[in-house]
């Protein structure tokens, strides 16, 4: 503001300038020579400088102002200070003041601004908060997660990982991990110790010269049947480990057998079968492995025929009959079982991982190849029967096929 001066005491009235443009554009000294007077904005107070006595005047408030961000104007034309509502609450007038504070809303990358709310952790959240001297701390805890078993959540609350003994952990700060790894390499498989469990190949002495000691567990038993003619050898292959290589000889009906002999299990223990296995060649034979009731017949490829049970099985006959997938055997004791194509076609000096699982939680048996996922029958199945296990290689004709067993175990409940 800039105002006209004059020094004749006498004079009380004045022309008043804003910007060197005056208020009043009038020249009339009765139009434009007026009292000042200021408002609450300022505050007047009586003064001397020198010999001369005057009036200071201050600025006490300012309706609108040039604001700065970081030492830079944020425009050229005063405005009105607008505080965010979503962001600052302002209070009332209260000792002269407003005091102004922040409503603890936050803006996250692309996500809507929010109100920041962290409840303080207990056992089972990722941050803790922590209060110190004049300051609040966050302190993360990405140490439990989600834990999937077959594709199925074990439980809907996070928990931590414990890792036993027969694993070793190693700190890879480097790449921002931690490995982890077997601690022995005397087994290809980890046998779980809470469950039953039954191992035919993988911990057997390939230079045993009977070539078929019996296995562990479950499978410790002395129906492995190899028969004369039939030859058992031993090898190493550099990608599937060792195996167990059984040939057939070259009379019809020749046959390898893995059995239990007697009933083992049933579908309320939850039994669940692995096989690795290679077929060298797809020469005229039989194959089956499962559980079931009975006896699996010797030269006929219908397994399940008046029995009850569920499995693998395949036979490469007359090229007019053979198969040409893997096929799902099952039955509740029909005169004719139901055959079903897994979908997986057999391939000679192909390695497949093959799996049988009982879900008695929902009454259902299921299958996958390759650890793939399982699919899964309520119908033509076991239930409430007691069962047997067979795996049974059988020649049909004098081709004399082989098959490779890399392992061969299962686990259940009890």
């Amino acid at each position: 503001m800039s105002v006209a001066w004059f020094t004749d005491d006498t004079d009380r009235k004045v022309k008043v300038y804003v910007d060197d443009v005056a208020v009043i554009s009038g020249n009339a000294e009765s139009d434009y020579a007026r009292p000042l007077n200021f408002n609450d904005r300022f505050t007047v107070t009586a003064n001397t400088l020198g010999s001369t006595k005057v009036f200071d005047v201050t600025l006490t408030y300012a309706d609108k102002i040039i604001p700065y961000e970081a030492g830079v104007a944020k425009g050229s034309t005063p405005g009105w200070l607008n505080f965010d509502g979503n962001h600052f609450d302002v209070s009332s007038l209260a000792s002269q003041m407003y005091t102004v504070t922040s409503t603890g809303w936050v803006k996250v990358n692309s996500l809507t601004v929010k109100p920041l709310a962290i409840s303080n952790a207990t056992n089972h959240e990722c941050v803790t908060v922590t209060e110190n001297a004049g300051d609040i701390g966050l302190v993360f805890r990405n140490d439990e997660v989600d834990v999937f078993q077959s594709g199925s959540l074990v439980t809907a609350q996070p928990r931590r990982l414990q890792f036993s003994t027969g694993f070793t952990l190693t700190d890879d700060a480097a790449n921002d991990r931690i490995d982890i790894a077997l601690a022995s390499t005397g087994s290809f498989l980890p046998i779980p110790t809470s469950s039953k469990w039954g191992m035919m190949y993988g911990a057997q002495n390939l230079s045993d010269p009977d070539g078929f000691p019996a296995g562990d567990g479950l499978l410790n038993i002395p129906y492995v049947t190899i028969g004369a003619g039939n030859a058992v050898t031993g090898g190493y292959d550099p990608t599937h480990g060792v195996y167990r290589r059984y040939t057939l000889g070259s009379d019809d009906n020749d046959a390898i057998k893995i059995m239990s002999g007697s009933d083992i299990t049933n579908r309320a223990a939850n039994p669940h079968i692995y096989c690795k296995m290679r077929l060298n060649v797809y020469e005229d034979h039989r194959f089956f492995m499962g559980w079931h009731t009975g006896t699996i017949p010797d030269g006929d490829d219908n397994f399940l025929d008046n029995l009850i049970g569920f499995g693998w099985g395949e036979q490469s006959d007359l090229a007019a009959t053979e198969d040409t997938q893997w096929r799902i055997i099952r039955n509740d004791g029909d005169a004719t079982a139901d055959k079903a194509n897994s979908g997986i076609t057999i391939a000679a000096s192909t390695v497949f991982t093959f799996e049988l699982v009982a879900d008695a939680a929902n009454s259902r048996w299921g299958w996958n190849v390759n650890g793939g996922a399982f699919t899964y029958y309520t119908t033509e199945i076991p239930t409430t029967q007691d069962l047997r296990f067979t795996w049974q290689f059988e020649e049909i004709g004098s081709e004399e096929p082989s098959i490779d067993i890399f392992y061969l175990y299962w686990t259940q409940d009890k």
